[in-house]
């Protein structure tokens, strides 16, 4: 290889070099890289601000562009979580290789922020992901109110912990606490837990399993039939069609796909068009009766968690401080017009229940 005129430039990591250098030739030591190095310059390490850069680069043209909402959130779980992992050129590449593969299966159906999260730790915390993916009930959801059965922080923590690095463990921690608010010493009212659900985050039941199989859980609605039922909210055809289908589904559980519609329908109920909510209430109040389905009854104190109080929490949620008291009346009376008549029933004696005289009439 000593030819006139020709300069080689060789481009490694030292610490690496060193290294199989060593096991090849163990009685040259680092001098063995000197007979063949003439002259050697150290490159400085990449700016934090360029690779950030690169990695957000990377997710946006692997995963799109989030919504403006999505944004801040985003942005606060990837220097919390994301950055402290990816410190080179080498982890940025081996990160994009990763999404580019995991995200197809599963985009628009989760939480980017959750899920650029869990990318991180599966690639670089190997046993924190596993413990994880085998924790959905001790992670999901709100702690406890009154505080009861709350673990101390130790306790809390420390299933998680095993295999993580001493300099790792602060920063495990907080990922814990920003993917999922139960690990908290805060509390969150139901309202929160809403809107979780309709980011579709990792702390939902529901959505969590998602983030694991690469694929939708059968405890929850792909983006575009939601869309769908929202866009097409009006359409009294196509949502009597729907819940009538929904009806003949059997998930694992054993009960339809109905609880699941009306649930997803709840979560959403602020995007349907104000317009459409009268239509929409109508196709619903009509097929009630048919789609009230007995394997949809909970039991024991879940009992109440049925088909018809979920008829009467999404009503509320379309109407409520979006209707007049006048308006609410008006869409309701023309809803009932062609109800069932067990719904018929139980509507009518709710609103009775709920009616209150006044000094005015």
């Amino acid at each position: 290889g000593r030819l006139p005129n020709v300069m080689y430039l060789l481009v490694f990591d030292r610490a690496l070099a060193d290294q199989a250098v060593a096991e090849r030739y163990p009685s040259e030591g680092p001098h063995f890289l000197e007979k063949i190095i003439q002259a050697g310059f150290e490159l400085p390490v990449p700016l934090r601000t360029d690779l950030n850069r690169a990695i957000l680069s990377a997710i946006e043209s692997t995963c799109g562009s989030p919504d403006e909402a999505q944004v801040k959130r985003i942005l606060n779980l990837f220097h919390d979580i994301v950055a402290p992992y990816l410190t080179t050129p080498r982890h940025v590449a081996r990160f994009q290789n990763a999404i580019s593969v995991t995200w197809p299966a599963i985009a628009g159906e989760v939480s980017l922020a959750d899920f650029i999260s869990l990318e991180t730790l599966r690639l670089y915390e190997p046993s924190l992901f596993q413990a994880i993916r085998s924790s959905k009930t001790s992670l999901c959801g709100l702690r406890d109110r009154l505080g009861r059965g709350n673990q101390g922080e130790d306790a809390r923590f420390a299933p998680f912990l095993h295999g993580v690095s001493d300099d790792r463990q602060e920063t495990v921690r907080i990922a814990l606490q920003r993917l999922f608010p139960r690990m908290e010493n805060t509390g969150y009212g139901d309202g929160f837990h809403a809107q979780w659900d309709a980011d579709r985050r990792v702390c939902v039941e529901a959505h969590f399993d998602t983030y694991f199989r690469m694929s939708l859980s059968d405890e929850t609605l792909s983006m575009g039939t939601i869309n769908d039922l929202i866009n097409r909210a009006g359409d009294r055809d196509f949502i009597q069609t729907t819940f009538r289908s929904a009806a003949g589904e059997r998930r694992r559980s054993g009960t339809s796909m109905v609880p699941v519609l009306l649930d997803e329908l709840n979560t959403h109920a602020l995007r349907v068009e104000r317009e459409n909510v009268e239509e929409l209430m109508s196709a619903l109040f009509e097929i009630h009766d048919e789609i009230d389905l007995e394997i949809d009854q909970a039991r024991g104190f879940m009992a109440m968690d049925n088909t018809t109080l979920r008829y009467h929490w999404l009503i509320r949620r379309l109407t409520n401080d979006r209707f007049t008291l006048d308006d609410r009346t008006d869409v309701y009376m023309t809803a009932t017009e062609n109800a069932s008549l067990g719904w018929l029933v139980d509507f009518t004696a709710s609103a009775q229940r709920h009616h209150r005289d006044r000094d005015d009439g």
